[in-house]
């Protein structure tokens, strides 16, 4: 399971309208929220402000943490956030928090209007690479990674920004990236998953072992 803390927002342009029904009036046009009992009305109210640990809303957090943990039930609470949020492509930005660090250490950032955000709760197995044509804009103490095949782009701060410095001169297991980082390498683990699922990166497959 991720060790580090998910965190959800709503970008600045969506506005929640309530016309007979929830709505949300974003950059890409007016959407409309079918199920709009009271937990999805308090989630999407909440992302409005900022992000937010959707574990903290009253009638999520035994759902929410049970999809941390592996719990993939489709009626479930969250399975049924998580539907709104992906109806909204283009308008989630997902962050994280790592243990230790205070404040969100990365950000998940829609650029288009077909961008749906999706990551599994449990850390990534294998050698993580870049996407061809992936690019970094280093700016000091954060850096922001992006292509021209990804939905999203992902902004990094400190600490993590150096493992985006890091991936650019070439992938590896997550335990070889941290041997290198001043990150652990759950960790590693956590940011690669987020790299991931935002379409910037790839995890192969590791070799089987040798036989003698």
């Amino acid at each position: 399971m991720l060790t580090g803390r998910p965190l959800w927002s709503l970008t600045a342009d969506v506005e929640l309208k309530d016309d007979g029904g929830l709505v949300a009036c974003t950059r890409w046009g007016d959407i409309r929220i079918d199920d709009d009992r009271e937990v999805i009305r308090n989630s999407l109210r909440r992302m409005t402000l900022g992000p937010v640990r959707l574990e903290n809303v009253p009638g999520l957090e035994d759902a929410y943490l049970g999809w941390r943990t592996g719990d993939r039930r489709p009626d479930c609470a969250w399975s049924a956030v998580r539907r709104v949020l992906d109806k909204l492509t283009g308008c989630v930005v997902a962050s994280l928090e790592l243990p230790d660090v205070e404040g969100a250490v990365l950000a998940v950032v829609p650029i288009s209007s077909r961008a749906v955000f999706r990551i599994r709760p449990d850390p990534p197995v294998g050698s993580v690479a870049l996407v061809s044509g992936c690019e970094l804009e280093d700016y000091g103490d954060q850096c922001m990674m992006s292509a021209e095949s990804a939905h999203h782009r992902v902004d990094l701060l400190a600490p993590v920004a150096e493992l985006g410095r890091r991936l650019m001169r070439g992938g590896g297991t997550a335990r070889d990236l941290a041997d290198a980082l001043p990150l652990d390498e759950r960790a590693v683990a956590d940011v690669a998953s987020y790299l991931v699922g935002a379409g910037l990166a790839t995890v192969g497959r590791l070799p089987d072992p040798v036989s003698r």
